[in-house]
């Protein structure tokens, strides 16, 4: 590291000794600074000037001592107090120049010339340079630097510079802080009293440098290779190639074991680590052995009992606590197949159902073991599909020509016993022909009027109808439709079923009584001209019901006719109205009328005037019951084909 004041040990002090040199950080010259009242301090660290910089470089002086004269021996006191405050720690005092002679040798030769290597000296730039640490630090600099004036007082110096040492330091930080930058002393001798004569800025020497700026310094010195060994023994070598005396500065950064010292750790006591491992692990095996006891009790089907450690609930069967009865092994029917092959025991465990014998049991558990249950025995499944078979025969008002739909069962068969169970899946639907009543979930009933269209009956009964929005099948005569086609079609608009009695009521050799007595071919069309006339008059095809003239159908006229019909529909109550017995007769036999049941009533073939007097009274009556009215179609959506049962 750069010495920042070896400059000074080549240069000459100047002849003149009231030229002195500028020190660093000086305050500069500014018009504008207000002048230092007497006895003030001055701004700490003020902006450099440049130029003056170079002026005091120019301007120092080229002896330290010129001579035992009080300006003189103050020059050399302030070279010593600047170079010990603005080197920091640098306490060390050296020769102003090359032949100056290092440790005690006299300076420039004066009588009364100040020693540069003077070790007392340097006892004092130590203590200046440690004032900053406050307390007994600062007690020994002011020991020191009182020293050092005594010693001025013994020598032959200049009384006037023992008196201007003796003038505060304020004053004099002051004087010397003010200086414009590159100038010298003033013309004013140092020592003389300022009230005596115009006291001018002077001594640049302290600059405005902090006074005890040593912390810095140390942390430089801290940061250099081997902390402050490594720059004491720089700095050592630094004065050996300069021929300065570094032996007190050398001596004092030689103890630097207070700052070079690291705080170690203090080692962990191996012992004690061993107790406080042995400590926890006794603890941790103690409380595993208070959670896990040897031995425990155990309440078994309300009776406590005292068991090792590891015991399950198998070993408590096994040693008799417990004398569960196993169930038994069932075929898939029912049967036993094997007494006691079914569960060994039946369990719980504190409340929690529990049948593994393996479970172990712990310190106070609430256990019960009772009888195990029956077991039914493995099957293997397999999905089979049951053909429709074909049927015939039954009764009631609904003729049902079916197609038939295959089920589906799940076929179960046991491994042990080899029985069979089959588990429906869907229904199979028979095919054939059927009969049946209607069997609704909900109160309905059809009414079906036959013979029409009418030229006004039909019309008075859609009147009614509308009123009581009941829903109605009309069963037309097919030769009557084109006649009265308003009225059909206002049927159909107002959602009522339009169906088909044939074409002309079997006239010829059916006698309009009977199907049977023709042949198939007039019997199909018979069938087939009167679904003809509605599908042309709608122009879509109607629904293939129909019912057949006298209620005749059975026989070859089943076979002849199955590939045309779906349905030919029947009824439950007659009204034998077609006789006219009478309102009152009429209606009696609609009210009689229950959930499901087809109505036959008439609309054409003649007089129908008792028909209608007769719904206008019946049908309030059955709506003030709950029942609502439906198409035939809508009664046969009502039904689960697949739950018809087929009598022979």
């Amino acid at each position: 590291m750069p010495d920042r004041y070896s400059h000074y040990q080549n240069e000459d002090f100047p002849a003149d000794p009231n030229v002195g040199y500028l020190g660093r950080n000086p305050q500069p010259a500014r018009e504008d600074r207000q002048p230092a009242r007497e006895g003030s301090q001055v701004a700490r660290n003020p902006q450099p000037v440049r130029n003056g910089r170079q002026q005091a470089r120019e301007g120092r002086p080229t002896k330290m001592v010129s001579g035992n004269d009080g300006q003189s021996r103050a020059g050399f006191r302030e070279d010593v107090f600047y170079r010990n405050t603005n080197q920091g720690t640098r306490n060390t005092l050296r020769p102003a120049n090359r032949n100056a002679a290092g440790g005690g040798a006299v300076v420039n030769g004066g009588q009364g010339a100040y020693p540069a290597g003077d070790q007392q000296l340097s006892d004092f730039s130590r203590s200046s340079s440690t004032y900053q640490r406050g307390g007994r630090a600062r007690t020994r600099a002011a020991e020191a630097e009182a020293q050092f004036a005594q010693r001025l007082q013994g020598g032959q110096g200049n009384q006037a510079h023992q008196a201007s040492y003796e003038q505060p330091r304020q004053l004099r930080q002051a004087s010397y802080g003010q200086a414009p930058r590159g100038q010298g002393p003033s013309a004013v001798p140092y020592g003389q009293d300022p009230q005596q004569a115009p006291y001018q800025p002077g001594g640049a020497a302290y600059g405005d440098v902090p006074h005890y700026s040593v912390h810095a310094n140390r942390s430089e010195r801290a940061r250099s290779k081997n902390g402050y060994q490594g720059y004491g023994a720089t700095r050592r070598a630094q004065a050996q190639r300069n021929g300065s005396n570094l032996s007190g500065e050398a001596a004092y950064y030689g103890d630097v074991s207070r700052y070079s010292a690291k705080r170690t750790k203090k080692p962990l006591n191996k012992v004690a680590v061993i107790v406080a491992v042995a400590v926890i692990a006794v603890l941790a095996v103690g409380i595993w052995i208070f959670m896990n006891p040897r031995s425990f009790p155990v309440t078994v089907n309300g009776i406590e009992y005292t068991v090792d450690r590891g015991t399950t609930v198998g070993d408590l069967i096994d040693e008799g606590y417990a004398a569960p009865m196993a169930g038994n092994l069932l075929a898939i029917d029912g049967n036993v197949l094997q007494t006691g092959g079914g569960a060994e025991y039946s369990g719980m465990i504190n409340g929690e159902e529990n049948n593994d014998r393996t479970t172990e049991v712990h310190k106070e558990d609430v256990i019960t073991i009772n009888n195990g249950g029956d077991i039914t025995e493995d099957v293997t499944v397999e999905q089979v599909e049951i053909a429709p078979t074909t049927v015939s025969g039954g009764s009631g008002s609904l003729h049902v020509f079916l197609e038939g739909e295959p089920g589906i069962v799940n076929r179960k068969t046991g491994v042990v016993s080899g029985i069979t169970q089959d588990e429906t899946v869907k229904e199979v639907v028979n095919a054939g022909y059927v009969k049946f009543n209607a069997d609704p979930e909900q109160k309905v009933i059809a009414l079906t009027f036959d013979d029409g269209p009418w030229p006004s009956s039909t019309s008075q009964i859609l009147d009614i109808l509308d009123q009581y929005g009941a829903k109605a099948t009309f069963f037309t005569i097919g030769n009557q439709v084109s006649d009265n086609a308003d009225v059909v079609k206002r049927a159909k608009e107002a959602g009522h079923q339009v169906a088909t009695h044939t074409w002309d009521h079997a006239s010829g050799s059916g006698q309009t009584v009977n199907l049977g007595y023709m042949t198939a071919e007039e019997q199909i069309q018979e069938v087939e001209k009167g679904f003809g006339v509605l599908d042309d008059l709608f122009g879509e095809k109607v629904s293939r019901v129909f019912r057949a003239p006298g209620g005749n159908f059975s026989g070859d006229t089943v076979t002849n006719l199955e590939p045309y019909v779906t349905a030919e529909i029947g009824w439950n109550i007659d009204t034998d109205d077609w006789q006219r017995p009478g309102v009152d007769a009429i209606v009696s036999q609609i009210e009689s009328a229950s959930s499901g049941n087809v109505i036959l009533m008439h609309d054409g073939g003649g007089d129908r005037s008792q028909t209608v007097e007769a719904l206008s009274i019946a049908l309030p009556y059955l709506v003030n019951q709950g029942y609502q009215f439906v198409t035939i179609d809508e009664l046969l959506a009502m039904q689960d084909y697949s739950k018809i049962k087929v009598e022979e």
